[in-house]
């Protein structure tokens, strides 16, 4: 699966490129993203935040 992300990886830059892939790329592409940021969260890198109270912590 990660294979599959690093070499799409020039191409999804952001959501709408993302958002343009079709069927299984798209799936794989998103369970990776998904993978990813659970890996970071039990590896204690990152702290998840709830996203209603998100606006408290950042200048939006």
């Amino acid at each position: 699966m990660r294979r599959v992300v690093a070499s799409l990886r020039r191409l999804l830059r952001s959501p709408r490129n993302i958002d343009a892939l079709q069927g299984v790329e798209q799936h794989l592409v998103r369970e990776a993203m998904v993978d990813e940021v659970l890996t970071l969260i039990k590896e204690g890198r990152v702290l998840p935040v709830d996203r209603r109270t998100l606006g408290k912590f950042t200048n939006g």
